[in-house]
């Protein structure tokens, strides 16, 4: 099972219960970007014949309104323990990790 609860630690000393991640995972990767916001990608997500599968998803959280939002667009295959990187010009790279038949390449995507 894969827990889709986020918390966000506040600064009154205590954790806060945030939206509901959009798509629960494990072994993702996230970064921090320019407006303050987090892109978190791949992860194991969903399950097939109880064998996890990793996850193409990009998702943006938030830390104002305390939400998540899908990206426009997907990982060009889904990733599980790879890393996400903001690089000088705001853009993101995601490589290495594993994949569908534990392939690793790298991605850059321009957020």
């Amino acid at each position: 099972m894969f827990v889709a609860d986020g918390m966000v630690w506040a600064d009154k000393g205590r954790f806060v219960v945030v939206d509901t991640l959009p798509g629960a995972t494990i072994a993702h990767a996230a970064a921090g970007l320019d407006d303050g916001t987090v892109l978190v990608t791949g992860g194991y997500g969903k399950m097939l014949n109880m064998i996890p599968l990793a996850s193409s998803l990009g998702r943006i959280f938030d830390g104002v309104s305390l939400k998540w939002r899908i990206t426009a667009g997907r990982l060009n295959l889904g990733r599980i323990n790879h890393a996400a990187v903001k690089l000088s010009d705001g853009s993101v790279l995601i490589a290495g990790g594993a994949g569908a038949g534990w392939q690793a390449d790298a991605q850059y995507r321009k957020v």
